[in-house]
């Protein structure tokens, strides 16, 4: 026992200071190194949902072309699931964005596309400015008239 204390020289306090200092730098480490794991899967996870409000806003707009004037067709939203679209009157563009804040920023920082016809929302039969993707799975009714694109929720 007595070449034990020796060896790991006792401190005045009968604390083992370099054994102390280890300790503490390596919770220090571990707590840095979940810190940035954590980052790291936030980016991911951010940019898997600006792919994912892409993908829907891509399919609604393919699904709208291969439309007639006159003709409904129901889309399924799947993601992301605080998403929602968003068309911006002005530049005539639709966008899609994953984390829905507002329409502004929703235009300027989500995924947007030209759009050469005007696009009114509707949820139930209220006329909207947007349509949130929440809750998800969500359905929508596209209709398609004569220079007017009618989306709403169903």
């Amino acid at each position: 026992m007595q070449s034990i204390i020796k060896k790991f020289k006792l401190s005045r306090r009968g604390i083992l200071l370099p054994e102390t200092l280890k300790i503490i730098l390596a919770v220090m480490a571990i707590v840095v190194l979940v810190f940035l794991a954590s980052n790291l899967l936030t980016i991911f996870s951010d940019k898997a949902k600006f792919e994912q409000a892409k993908g829907t806003l891509d399919d609604i707009i393919a699904v709208e072309k291969v439309m007639k004037d006159g003709e409904e067709k129901t889309y399924l939203i799947l993601s992301p699931f605080k998403g929602a679209l968003v068309y911006d009157k002005d530049n005539k563009k639709i966008c899609a964005c994953a984390d829905f804040d507002d329409k502004l920023t929703c235009v300027s920082g989500g995924y947007c596309k030209s759009i050469d016809k005007e696009i009114l929302f509707y949820d139930k039969m209220d006329q909207v400015e947007y349509i949130y993707f929440k809750p998800a799975p969500r359905e929508i009714l596209i209709t398609k008239s004569i220079g007017i694109i009618k989306i709403s929720t169903i």
